[in-house]
């Protein structure tokens, strides 16, 4: 059994014992409500010790399995989730005797245990303990009809039906084949349940090992391609700069769209990097105090070349002064930095982008409005899934991973906020990021 298996497995025992105080609690306060509405000749005392031991028992399993995972071995877990259904079937058959035997129909209170049964026994226990449910039921009878134990009369009349050998036989016979039918159909979906839970934790290690080697392959390709990129773009900065000497208009055009394709292919391998940082939980790791209107006075410092050249205005509205933040100031820097970079990359000439901040309570709102193309509906609930670019987008601008949003996304849940936005296609969008202020 791995780790896995077992924290599933005491799971399912936790549910069992904490459905059991309301079954038995159930049968307890059945008994009380035909004792008192009369008829019933049931002992009061009776009903609550069934219930003390029933619960006491409970909560001996209830403390065992609080216990660290770690300190329960296989063994004594099997032996807990068998052990608790051998003494519901006796409390049962305790119930059985004494609300009239053969005559009574306490004997369906079996049927808890075997379904309850299904979630964490094998096909072999449930048939032994359907058998047992048996044997223990058929006992009782047996014992009431030669009079080798007193017969308890549930109602105040005495029907004499135990002591009818024609019915007696006629219903053990009814109760022998349902148990059985019920056993066995117990038995095999519980082994059809196994069967499947085997099978989807040998696709679910399969899946993991898959994208083991995907993260892997990922992180080893985009570092080995990053470098001699990093190189490319570094030789075509500087002969744009005239480190090469003077170059004409043709040049100057072939090298910026180099550059610019370069810039593009080392971005993507970043959003990959980081997708794969983010599926091994390590990508919000800095966490310190931080001005959040400096990151974004930093990101606005930044945009407003490529800005100025396609026309938008980028403006930043302090609504209010936001204390220290505790935050991982680069991952911040990065979200905010991929939604100006949209709304300036999407926009329209004399387009523009405005960046608003206000404290709420104990949270900052970043809002962050564009003019540009907007999104249409059906792509609206896409947004943040990976790789995904929008047809607008797509038709704006060719380039381009489709990961910021959703590494954006992953960054900003990862530090207890929530990130979300309106738009409509042809009249801009806004994003609005909601971050818990820890000082």
């Amino acid at each position: 059994m791995t780790f896995e298996q077992k924290i599933h497995k005491i799971k399912l025992c936790q549910f069992i014992v904490n459905s059991r105080w309301l079954i038995h609690g159930a049968i307890a306060l059945t008994a009380f409500i035909h004792k008192f509405m009369g008829g019933s000749e049931l002992n009061v005392y009776i009903i609550f010790i069934f219930l003390f031991i029933s619960y006491a028992f409970n909560f001996f399993y209830y403390m065992l399995l609080r216990r660290d995972p770690r300190e329960i071995t296989s063994r004594s877990l099997n032996f807990i989730c068998v052990f608790q259904f051998v003494v519901d079937i006796f409390l049962y058959t305790l119930v059985v005797y004494i609300t009239g035997g053969v005559e009574s129909i306490a004997f369906i209170f079996y049927f808890f245990a075997i379904i309850m049964g299904i979630m964490i026994l094998r096909e072999r226990q449930i048939i032994a303990i359907s058998l047992f449910a048996l044997v223990m039921y058929v006992s009782v009878i047996f014992l009431e009809s030669t009079e080798g134990i007193p017969h308890f009369f549930y109602y105040d009349f005495p029907l004499g039906v135990y002591q009818n050998i024609d019915v007696t036989l006629n219903n053990v016979t009814t109760i022998i084949v349902t148990f059985l039918a019920i056993s066995f159909l117990a038995a095999f979906i519980t082994k059809m349940i196994r069967q499947r839970e085997e099978e989807l934790m040998k696709e679910r290690d399969r899946s993991h090992k898959l994208s083991e080697l995907k993260e892997e392959f990922v992180s080893v390709a985009a570092h080995q391609v990053r470098t001699p990129l990093g190189s490319l773009r570094w030789l075509f900065r500087s002969m744009l700069e005239g480190d090469a000497g003077e170059l004409n208009e043709k040049q100057t055009k072939f090298l910026e769209e180099g550059r610019d394709r370069t810039d593009n292919l080392l971005q993507v391998l970043n959003d990959l990097l980081d997708v794969s940082k983010l599926e091994k939980g390590a990508l919000v790791q800095e966490m310190k105090p931080v001005d959040i209107d400096n990151i974004i006075y930093q990101v606005i410092e930044e945009q407003r070349p490529d800005a100025d050249k396609k026309e938008v205005k980028i403006k930043f509205i302090q609504e209010t002064k936001i204390p220290l933040m505790r935050l991982d100031e680069q991952k911040i820097k990065m979200v905010i930095e991929n939604i100006v970079d949209n709304g300036v990359k999407y926009n329209n000439p004399g387009g523009s982008v405005e960046i608003k901040i206000n404290q709420r309570n104990d949270t900052a709102m970043i809002s962050i409005h564009d003019s540009g193309i907007g999104i249409s509906g059906k792509d609206q609930v896409e947004i943040f899934k990976k790789f995904f670019r929008t047809k607008l987008a797509k038709q704006k601008v060719q380039t381009g991973s489709g990961l910021g949003l959703y590494i954006a996304k992953q960054i900003i849940e990862g530090h207890g906020g929530r990130i979300w936005f309106k738009s409509a296609e042809g009249k801009g969008t806004t994003f609005f990021i909601e971050l818990p202020i820890k000082e």
